[in-house]
Parts: C-alpha cells; sequence; structure tokens
C-alpha cells in the first residue's frame, strides 16, 4: 500500500479510531516479529527509536512531543518498549539526529525480512503514532519512506 493513501486513511480517522487502529497494528507487528524469529525487544527499540526519529525530521524535539509520541509507544508496545530508557538516550534532538541513521538501518533489515503484509503494518503504525497530533508532516513521510527505500 502506498504511504500517501496509508497518510489519508490516518488523517482522516478520529482520535479513538487511530487508537483503535494503533493497538490493533501494534499487535500484528508485534505478533508478526516474533513469527520472523527476530530478537523482540531489539526490534521493538529499532522500531520505538526510528518513530522518535520522525520527530526530529521535524527540526527538533522537545517535552510535546514526548507527550504525544510516548503514550503511543507504549499503547502500541506495552512493556517491550522502555520509554525511560528511550528518553534518557535521547535528551536532545541532536542525541537522536546522530542515531538516525542506525534506526534507518536497523528497520530497514526488519523491514527488508518482512511479508508485504508486515511491511504495510509497520509504515502504518509508524504512520499512526506520527498523527498522534492529528496530522502528519512532509517530512514525517519522508521520513517514514525511507523504510520502503530499496
Amino acid at each position: 500500500m502506498e504511504i500517501q493513501k496509508i497518510c489519508r486513511m490516518v488523517e482522516g480517522k478520529n482520535a479513538a479510531e487511530r487508537e483503535a487502529l494503533l493497538s490493533e497494528r501494534a499487535l500484528k507487528v508485534t505478533e508478526s516479529l516474533k513469527a520472523l524469529g527476530s530478537h523482540l525487544a531489539q526490534s521493538i527499540k529499532a522500531l520505538a527509536s526510528f518513530i522518535i526519529g520522525s520527530t526530529v525530521s521535524e527540526g527538533a524535539i522537545c517535552e510535546k512531543d514526548y507527550m504525544y509520541i510516548f503514550p503511543s509507544l507504549i499503547k502500541a508496545f506495552g512493556k517491550e518498549c522502555d520509554v525511560a530508557e528511550l528518553k534518557r538516550a535521547y535528551k536532545t534532538s541532536a542525541d537522536i539526529q546522530n542515531d538516525v541513521d542506525k534506526n534507518v538501518r536497523a528497520m530497514r533489515d526488519v523491514y527488508n525480512a518482512a511479508s508485504d503484509s508486515l511491511k504495510e503494518d509497520i509504515l502504518f503504525l509508524c504512520l499512526l503514532i506520527a498523527a498522534e497530533d492529528g496530522k502528519i508532516s512532509d517530512a514525517e513521510k519522508r521520513y517514514i519512506r525511507q523504510l520502503a527505500k530499496d
């Protein structure tokens, strides 16, 4: 599925609908990652770090960004996502920016090993979290598109 189409679907949903989709897609992604035999905690950390990186793609990260992103990550991944560890690791946008390339590479490895349906679920999940404030910026779209590059 094309990212633009997913964006339109996500942005057309209200907050309650996005939250329900987030729970549904997160469960599918988590179960699929387990089935792939990947180390779940590492895959979840890579995915969460990648998603946090989408905020940096807009230029900076602040407490407001964390307030939007972290509840979504907790809803999506529960105990598998150590939000406190991520926040300590990414105190400033510079910290995240230094790690963005590594996160993109790690997520592309997971993404490239995934089935088409898992790829769609991963993109959907990333875009749902990016849309936690109700919209997905062009910078966030460009950043998330990196997963699908060959």
